[in-house]
């Protein structure tokens, strides 16, 4: 379940709060890097939240962060030096990479118990249908319009990624009715 939380943890990072400008900040300076580390970092350490008092949890994150900031360095190294077609390759190993990261590290996170915190809070954070209905939201909308972008700049060399909020919200409709319905008949 852990792993799921980190997995939203960075798909919040690295595709809903991450703007245009963040974006080329980081093809032009390591500062942009740095910032776009920094609030993956963020993520990942409030949705671990329950964990905070141990140690490990900590160092996790910092790997985690660590690896991040270096898995981007190298995508857009790549691309700025290699990748002249627009290759989804980069985008797919990068985020490929991410999530071994993540699931490496969440398996140690797994073993760890959660602090004391009101049992409301405890049954949110483990509510499994609630993990996945989040987990879908973001893939549905968010991801899928990055990924929609990443593959159309192949063809549209000079595209610039605008998101439209229209099409991300009649996808969440979509999604969230479509989730209702599935846990309707499973339950």
């Amino acid at each position: 379940m852990v792993i799921l939380h980190v997995i939203i943890a960075h798909l919040l990072g690295d595709f809903v709060f991450q703007p245009n400008k963040l974006i080329e900040e980081k093809y032009h300076s390591w500062l942009g890097l740095s910032l776009h580390t920094l609030i993956v970092g963020i993520f990942f350490a409030f949705v671990l939240f329950p964990y905070w008092q141990h140690s490990f949890t900590w160092i996790a994150t910092a790997i985690l962060m660590a690896s991040h900031f270096i898995q981007d360095s190298f995508k857009v190294y790549i691309n700025k030096n290699f990748n002249k077609k627009r290759s989804l390759t980069p985008f797919l190993l990068d985020q490929f990479l991410h999530l071994l990261v993540i699931i490496l590290l969440g398996r140690g996170l797994m073993d760890l118990t959660f602090a004391p915190m009101p049992q409301w809070v405890i049954s949110l954070y483990f509510y499994l249908p609630l993990t996945l209905f989040v987990l879908g939201l973001l893939i549905a909308t968010f991801v899928f319009d990055i990924c929609e972008y990443e593959s159309q700049q192949r063809t549209h060399k000079n595209l610039v990624h605008k998101r439209d909020y229209l099409r991300i919200f009649s996808r969440a409709i979509i999604f969230s009715f479509v989730f209702l319905f599935v846990l309707m008949h499973l339950i």
